[in-house]
C-alpha cells in the first residue's frame, strides 16, 4: 500500500470533524425538542 499517509489522514481528519459537527447540531436539535416538550407539558 503506497498511499501518501499525509492525504490519508488529513482526508480522515476532514470527515472526522464533519461528523463532530453532525453530532453537535443533532445534539442541539434534540436539546430544543425536549425543552418544548417540556414546556408544553407544563401548560
Amino acid at each position: 500500500m503506497s498511499h501518501d499517509w499525509g492525504e490519508i489522514l488529513k482526508r480522515s481528519s476532514r470527515d472526522w470533524k464533519k461528523r463532530g459537527n453532525m453530532r453537535w447540531k443533532w445534539k442541539k436539535k434534540r436539546i430544543r425538542r425536549l425543552k418544548r416538550q417540556r414546556r408544553a407539558n407544563k401548560s
